[in-house]
Order: structure tokens, then C-alpha cells, then sequence
């Protein structure tokens, strides 16, 4: 006796039943569907990704542009677009092409760009595009030698996370023009920051948590940058924690020199700003430690 199998009746179901079958696609499959001409359908998985958002990140790298999505509690997912296809002319022209995609059938709220250093920097034109479609840009991570001037406008509307990798000095040093008090960033993250100048650490304090791994920075500047907290209400910041990974902090002892500050360990204290508000801090010979209290 044999037996022939019939096609899932998709398009025939239900609303609530229809969303609950494609609650279990992957955000791939989800875009493959999409394209199918029925209205109907794409307004089912425009609902479903409004309440379930998909984050998505954009890698670009020397030899490979990927979109991975990230859909809440399940796994990631990837599509290259480094192989031209015969419907790119080019290949910025399909990551145009799936951008558009994307912004059309998907509720996608946010987009992070994580940026490989021999990348080429003419892609930040593509970036400031998804940005203008309303993007909100929640992550941007940059491997670099050199740091592209248009960073700036970057880090202004990232909203969560920035990592930067900066492997030269005068990279580093740019990083003070980056920072104000009108910024949304959350959490600055910095490897490498041998170079770092105690003007762009003061300037970071306007983010809420700041992260320095491989800085060298004497007693007597981390003495200045407490004392310019402790008279500035304005500055966000909650959390910073710096690493002497590679040069000790043998002028430790003049951190504290000349703050009113209680000792609750040793080289532990606690500090007060004008408004009121209190931070702890605590270093060794090769860390940093402040958390603020409000």
C-alpha cells in the first residue's frame, strides 16, 4: 500500500495558529517565507517579531560580510554575503540589498557592527545607513590601527556597548574627542590602553562603566581623576575598573593623597561627591577598582 505526503496547509490555517507554526522557524527560514507574495503571511511574521525582536549584527571583515541574527532564547543564525550572487552587481550592493530585506519584513529594533581591522573603512557610509533607517545601534566593536574619524559619530549613537582594540598610540589618543555628557553609551570597553591620556579617562566617566585592560596610568593621575568626580554631579559613571597588566602601579600610595575619604581596608576607601552621592574605591599594584553608589 503506498502512501504519498501532503504539503503542510500553511496558508490555510488561522491566524493563531499560523504565528504558533512559525514561532518554531528559525529568523532564516522566517525571511525565506516572507518572501512569499501573500500579505497575509508577512503581516504573521511582522507580528511575531514584534514580539519577539531579533537583534541583528553586521561583521565585516577582509574577507567576509555576515548578518547574524540573534532571536531572544534561541540560536544565532548567520548568512555570508561575501560570495557575489548573479543579483549584486557588487558587494555592497547585496548587503543594500538584505538590509532592506530585513528592515522591510522584520521588526528589528537593533543592529550591532563589529569591525575587523584590515577591514576597509568605506563601510561605514553602509553603517550610517542602517542608523538613518532607525536602527537603534546597540553594539560596535573596532579592531583597528587607525581610528576612523567618523567613529565619533558612532559612538554617539551607540546606546549600549563599545569595544575598541586600538593598536597604536595616536589612535588611542583620539579617544578624548569622543566623549560628552550628551552621550548615550553604556559601557566603554578598551583593550590595549597603554598610550591612554588621563583627559579621554576623564572624559569616559560620562559613560556608566568603563573598562581598561593594559593601561599604565601613575598614582598621581588617578589622584586628579577622583578629585574631578568628586566635583562633578554630572558625570553617569557607576563602574570602572582598570587592569596593569603589563606595567605595575608603584605610585600607588599618592591615589588617596590629600581626598577626605574613609579607609575601610587597606587601600580600600570611600568617598564622597558634593551631591551626596558615594563611591568605593580600591587599587592594588596592578588594579583599579571605583563603584558609585547613589
Amino acid at each position: 500500500m503506498s502512501s504519498s505526503s501532503q504539503p503542510f496547509p500553511l496558508l490555510s490555517l488561522p491566524c493563531l495558529a499560523m504565528e504558533e507554526v512559525l514561532r518554531h522557524l528559525t529568523p532564516i527560514e522566517l525571511l525565506c517565507f516572507s518572501m512569499i507574495e501573500k500579505s497575509y503571511l508577512r503581516r504573521t511574521i511582522r507580528r511575531l517579531t514584534r514580539k519577539n525582536p531579533v537583534d541583528l549584527r553586521v561583521y565585516f571583515t577582509p574577507t567576509k560580510k555576515l548578518f547574524c541574527f540573534f532571536p531572544y532564547g534561541l540560536k544565532p543564525e548567520a548568512i555570508d554575503l561575501s560570495v557575489p550572487t548573479p543579483d549584486y552587481a557588487d558587494a555592497y550592493g547585496g548587503y543594500n540589498h538584505f538590509l532592506n530585506l530585513v528592515t522591510e519584513r522584520f521588526h528589528t529594533k537593533s543592529i550591532s557592527f563589529h569591525i575587523d581591522d584590515s577591514s576597509d573603512f568605506k563601510v561605514t557610509g553602509l553603517m550610517k545607513e542602517a542608523v538613518v533607517k532607525g536602527f537603534e545601534l546597540s553594539g560596535l566593536l573596532i579592531r583597528a590601527r587607525e581610528l576612523p574619524f567618523s567613529v565619533s559619530y558612532f559612538l554617539s549613537k551607540c546606546t549600549r556597548e563599545a569595544n575598541l582594540q586600538l593598536y597604536s598610540t595616536q589612535s588611542r589618543s583620539l579617544l578624548v574627542h569622543q566623549f560628552s555628557n550628551s552621550l548615550s553609551l553604556q559601557w566603554i570597553r578598551v583593550r590595549e590602553g597603554a598610550g591612554l591620556r588621563l583627559s579621554t579617562l576623564m572624559s569616559m566617566m560620562h559613560c556608566r562603566k568603563v573598562d581598561i585592560s593594559l593601561v599604565f596610568m601613575e598614582g598621581d593621575k588617578l589622584n586628579r581623576l577622583l578629585r574631578r568626580w568628586m566635583r562633578q554631579p554630572e558625570y553617569r559613571l557607576e563602574e570602572m575598573e582598570l587592569r596593569f597588566d603589563r606595567h605595575r602601579l608603584d605610585t600607588n600610595w599618592k591615589i588617596m593623597e590629600g581626598i577626605e575619604a574613609i579607609q575601610m581596608h587597606d587601600n580600600c576607601y570611600s568617598i564622597q561627591r558634593r551631591d551626596g552621592v558615594k563611591a568605593t574605591v580600591f587599587f592594588t599594584e596592578q588594579l583599579f577598582l571605583m563603584k558609585v553608589f547613589n
